[in-house]
């Protein structure tokens, strides 16, 4: 319904003539009228008056549906999503913007849309100059976010983008002044829902907190070698190598039937670089088993994509979730490409070598 007509039935629901609403307003009936027959609108100071004499939201004066809005602005947001997750950020931008002109300064819109330029400034695809103004762009999204947005969920994606934006472009300090303001670990989401639920639901977070535990120290291992104040690295690249088998080992113990889920992909990744590792000094028995293994689990995690739950000890029961990814070719196709670099070329005549290429061929895709 239109202003006008909400107007007419909130009158008549009132038992008003169009007079009488005139003289509580100090306005005329014919003005009264033209509203009705969406001739015109209510001057901008009427409508706090107007919602005070009929007692309702400004949203229900003006014809706003909020439950409808949302179901619209979930709609879209799942629809950017299912481009956004699959590495096609430019795409999901495009209907994020279109969804921004519906509801301008939605803020879940600007949230979603603030991830998906982030996304661009990453793409290698961009000239530098390009990457550069998406970095921008990112920043007065997210400060936006921040200075009119009180929702906590956003507010803190907004100050992680921050942080590793103002990170990539350079401002350190203006990063670490922002991750100061987040909450510690021990008092985040995951942590307080796993002390405070009972029965299943409790037994079920605390599964979800382990998980996020699980993957932080995984990739955590995988990152631990950074640059030293005098330029260096910390670790040498049997070091390196010697992390990724822990990081490996530690999925085994965690996963011990086997079913990794999720980790399948990460596990298909870390015995990739393991692969190349051990390719620069020609070890051809090490560099075949990381690259079958490697071809083992992205096949692996193609089949958990279907769906499925994990079977292990600490997640018995618990469905896979969701992922994303910036990447747009599928496990396998990832892996095929890699296998395919001239690292290679000293096993191309290897039986094994042919029967890990022929096993993961034809479930190489786009995503």
């Amino acid at each position: 319904m239109t202003i006008g007509q909400n107007i007419k039935k909130l009158r008549k629901n009132a038992d008003m003539t169009q007079e009488n609403l005139a003289e509580i307003l100090s306005i005329s009936p014919q003005a009264v009228s033209r509203w009705e027959t969406d001739m015109a609108m209510p001057d901008l100071s009427l409508i706090a008056p107007l919602c005070r004499l009929f007692k309702v939201s400004a949203d229900e004066l003006l014809g706003i549906d909020i439950a409808q809005m949302e179901t619209e602005v979930n709609e879209i947001r799942a629809q950017a999503s299912s481009f956004s997750d699959r590495g096609y950020p430019k795409e999901a931008r495009e209907i994020l913007e279109n969804g921004l002109r519906k509801f301008p300064n939605n803020h879940w819109l600007m949230h979603d849309l603030m991830y998906a330029i982030s996304e661009q400034s990453g793409d290698d695809d961009y000239t530098k100059e390009q990457r550069a103004h998406f970095q921008q762009e990112t920043v007065e999204l997210a400060e936006r976010l921040l200075s009119s947005c009180t929702e906590d969920d956003i507010r803190h994606g907004a100050i992680q983008i921050l942080c590793y934006t103002y990170k990539d472009m350079g401002n350190i300090e203006k990063a670490i002044s922002l991750a100061q303001k987040m909450p510690f670990m021990a008092v985040c989401k995951e942590a307080l829902m796993a002390n405070i639920k009972v029965g299943d639901e409790k037994f079920a977070a605390r599964q979800i907190k382990l998980h996020h535990h699980i993957q932080s120290l995984e990739v955590g291992i995988h990152y631990m070698n950074t640059k030293m104040d005098d330029d260096s690295w910390r670790y040498t690249e049997e070091e390196v190598s010697l992390l990724k088998d822990k990081a490996i080992a530690f999925l085994h113990l965690m996963f011990e039937d086997g079913n990794f889920g999720f980790y399948h992909s990460h596990l298909s990744d870390t015995h990739l670089d393991q692969a190349n590792y051990y390719a620069k000094t020609q070890n051809a028995e090490m560099t075949l088993h990381h690259l079958q293994k490697a071809a083992e689990h992205a096949i692996a995690f193609l089949d958990w994509c279907r769906g499925g739950e994990y079977t292990c000890l600490l997640f018995k029961g618990m469905q896979r979730g969701t992922y994303s990814t910036n990447d747009k070719r599928n496990q396998a196709l990832y892996v095929l490409e890699e296998i395919k670099s001239s690292k290679y070329d000293f096993l191309r005549d290897v039986n094994e070598f042919a029967d890990i290429k022929s096993k993961i061929e034809p479930l190489a895709k786009q995503l």
